[in-house]
């Protein structure tokens, strides 16, 4: 057992002068060696050395382990103001998953999850997202003008993974499937916001020799425009 006072934590790299992506810093903090947690009283938050918000006590693991992730305030100019409240999810060395839930003031909760696994000839990454969709008065107008119906659950999965099948050939896919074209947009999802179409692919790669590359691939496009049906 360590106790320090006027404590700074952050578990980045220090690089000269520049401050940390993120650190706590507490009036007193306590390193609990045998649970492996550091308890913090008094402390404050800081992104990039602003303070963010206050917590009178805090849990900080010094080990990977499951457990609940630091929340954070979230907006949507249609669905009000939220709180993402993500939890994190050990489930061996080389597996690991986040479930991060988004609960709005004017819209039903947003689940988005994440798995990740490593293998010894690869890796495998998923993610996705779900609601039952509350339809606003928009919505309502949208559809009787441009005779579509929004799905009462919508969401998506996306999935890309990379194997090596022998020391010359490896694989290397990607894919997925979103509910509606207008998904991404309406909810600000990270990476696809922007995106004209949802893309999968495989690609089978072989290296026959230092002159000689052997390639097969394949495509598949769900749109995500307005003229896409």
């Amino acid at each position: 057992r360590e106790e320090l006072d006027n404590a700074v934590y952050t578990p980045c790299e220090l690089c000269g002068d520049k401050s940390p992506t993120w650190q706590i810093n507490a009036r007193r903090a306590v390193k609990d060696n045998e649970g492996k947690n550091i308890h913090f009283t008094d402390a404050q938050f800081r992104l990039l050395d602003t303070p963010i918000f206050y917590m009178p006590y805090a849990t900080q693991p010094l080990e990977r382990r499951s457990g609940f992730l630091i929340p954070s305030p979230a907006y949507n100019t249609i669905f009000g103001a939220g709180v993402e409240v993500p939890y994190f999810i050990a489930l061996s060395e080389d597996i690991d998953m986040t479930i991060d839930p988004i609960f709005y003031s004017n819209q039903n909760p947003l689940v988005f999850g994440q798995y990740r696994q490593a293998f010894g000839f690869g890796t495998f990454n998923a993610e996705g997202s779900l609601i039952k969709y509350k339809k606003t008065h928009k919505d309502i107008i949208a559809e009787k003008r441009d005779h579509f119906k929004l799905p009462e659950w919508r969401g998506h999965v996306f999935g890309d993974g990379k194997f090596n099948l022998t020391e010359n050939w490896r694989v290397r896919a990607e894919g997925g499937y979103v509910s509606d074209k207008t998904y991404f947009k309406k909810f600000d999802v990270s990476g696809w916001s922007n995106k004209p179409a949802l893309t999968s692919s495989g690609i089978l790669e072989g290296f026959v020799s230092q002159r000689d590359y052997a390639t097969a691939q394949v495509y598949h496009f769900q749109g995500l425009q307005n003229a896409d049906k």
